[in-house]
């Protein structure tokens, strides 16, 4: 869709450049925490089951990309996951209601039964025009904070021998750990060995951020670390 003013259409290979100055000018006015670099965005592209050709929709002004709308799929549970971002200059013309326009017909192609939304409290504006668009709240989560300097370290190297790293062709462990621990928990999209190999080998992961809890051979639970 086009007019004079904007095009909105699917991402392309030759739209990478101008995609990442996007994502860190999104985090540098509206900062996340999260690690944006050419190589973030390259992996988050190439992760298993989603197209950034199909998946991701950007709006396009003067040449520019100015906005976008992420739509991850999480079939098993018949959902898709959306994510959106419009540059502050070019919010209030209608842009991300008709991004969502495209992500919705993708969910639809895709024969997923429910899209979600997650926002912060804080951001009344697109809280009002999700519910305009029909969206209704189902979940309220929270984000904790730890202050790392004021944790006491004195038991943090008694290593017991039933906790210890993953170790990489463990993956299945894991994956099978995770989908147990989490089943039946509101939301939860079972993750598969592909995926989690996939996060493993991420430049910003290392197999010493995954804590395994064992009884003998068998895991019974993990602590997974994530850096950002």
């Amino acid at each position: 869709m086009s007019n004079s003013a904007y095009t909105i259409r699917n991402y392309q290979s030759k739209d990478f450049d101008k995609y990442v100055l996007l994502n860190i000018e999104a985090e540098k006015l509206e900062p996340t925490g999260h690690c944006i670099s050419p190589q973030a965005i390259t992996e988050r592209l190439g992760r298993p089951n989603y197209s950034c050709k199909q998946d991701l929709f950007i709006v396009e002004i003067a040449d520019n990309i100015v906005g976008y709308m992420d739509a991850t799929p999480e079939l098993s549970i018949e959902r898709v996951i959306l994510d959106c971002w419009i540059h502050p200059e070019y919010r209030r013309r209608g842009l991300a209601t008709k991004l969502l326009g495209y992500a919705t017909n993708r969910a639809k192609e895709l024969e997923a039964k429910v899209a979600h939304v997650n926002i912060s409290e804080d951001n009344v504006v697109a809280q009002r025009v999700l519910s305009r668009l029909g969206f209704n709240r189902t979940r309220r989560f929270l984000e904790l904070r730890l202050d790392i300097a004021n944790v006491n370290w004195s038991d943090i190297n008694q290593a017991a021998p039933e906790y210890r790293y993953l170790q990489r062709g463990e993956e299945d462990k894991l994956t099978h750990i995770q989908n147990r621990a989490f089943a039946g928990t509101w939301g939860f999209n079972p993750n598969t060995v592909e995926e989690i190999t996939y996060r493993t080998s991420l430049s910003s992961s290392s197999l010493e951020d995954i804590i395994l809890t064992c009884e003998g051979d068998k895991v019974i639970g993990y602590c997974w670390t994530g850096i950002t």
